[in-house]
């Protein structure tokens, strides 16, 4: 059976947006699905080197010619949270030391230019929830989205549904080594054609196929086993499925007052 990975992206355009994500991400204020016993094995895998978000923010503002003639735009982004996650049934077999650094290693390619670097905060959370409970850890990257003209353009990025739904397949290209996959769209089929819509199912069942009778299991327990392996392949359609509701969820709160709203959604569908 597959195991995905996710990557959502969140717009922080406040200091109190990008507080509040701070407080969270360094559990100076941890939510109430933190198991705080297992909280000392959080892995800041990139040292924010300011004493927070804002002052971050407004170091790299300072830093940026453009902005010693210019004002930064009252509506503008300051910054974007990526975060990271995979299926909860790889933690069994997964790298997580080799994860993290690939996950690492993906923003600085992707964020990080000319400008320094942008990538300003990562911190992979041990302790958060089901994820804990799994065996399974997520990473928040806090990137201030520097353009290669030197401008903070969240557009230069994620300005379009092509370079949102680019960005999702870059990671998942980072993150096939570790058997991991971005997975089937959910509104695609019904945007495909009837040939395409079945070769994508076939290709479903070639990977996972039915399982067979063994020669000397009994019907009993050979209707067991595949009552077992439905029960395990709907559990993973719903943890996708929910995965997907809960990106979108994000998208519609962060970007809510976002005329290209709409559009971001699409791109994830």
């Amino acid at each position: 059976m597959a195991n995905y990975c996710i990557c959502s992206v969140a717009k922080l355009k406040s200091n109190a947006s990008l507080m509040q994500t701070y407080k969270h991400n360094y559990r100076i204020d941890p939510p109430v699905n933190v198991d705080q016993s297992m909280s000392h094995l959080n892995d800041e895998a990139v040292k924010l080197e300011q004493k927070n978000f804002v002052e971050a923010f407004n170091q790299k503002l300072k830093s940026l010619d453009y902005y010693k003639t210019h004002a930064f735009r009252k509506d503008g982004v300051k910054a974007l949270e990526l975060t990271l996650e995979y299926s909860p049934e790889a933690a069994k077999t997964i790298n997580q030391e080799a994860w993290k650094k690939a996950n690492v290693e993906w923003l600085e390619n992707t964020f990080n230019n000319k400008y320094g670097n942008n990538v300003i905060s990562v911190v992979f959370h041990y302790d958060e929830g089901a994820y804990a409970g799994a065996g399974a850890i997520h990473g928040h990257a806090i990137v201030i989205p520097v353009s290669e003209e030197g401008r903070i353009s969240a557009k230069s990025y994620i300005g379009s549904k092509q370079q949102l739904s680019d960005l999702q397949t870059s990671y998942a290209k980072a993150m096939a080594p570790f058997g991991l996959e971005r997975g089937l769209k959910y509104s695609q089929a019904r945007h495909q054609d009837i040939r395409a819509m079945y070769g994508a199912l076939n290709k479903d069942l070639n990977e996972n196929p039915i399982p067979q009778k063994g020669e000397k299991e009994s019907p009993e327990s050979y209707i067991e086993r595949l009552q077992q392996s439905i029960r395990n392949e709907r559990a993973e359609r719903h943890y996708e499925k929910s995965m997907h509701e809960k990106e979108i969820r994000e998208i519609k709160y962060q970007y809510k007052s976002d005329p290209e709203k709409d559009t971001y959604i699409k791109a994830i569908e």
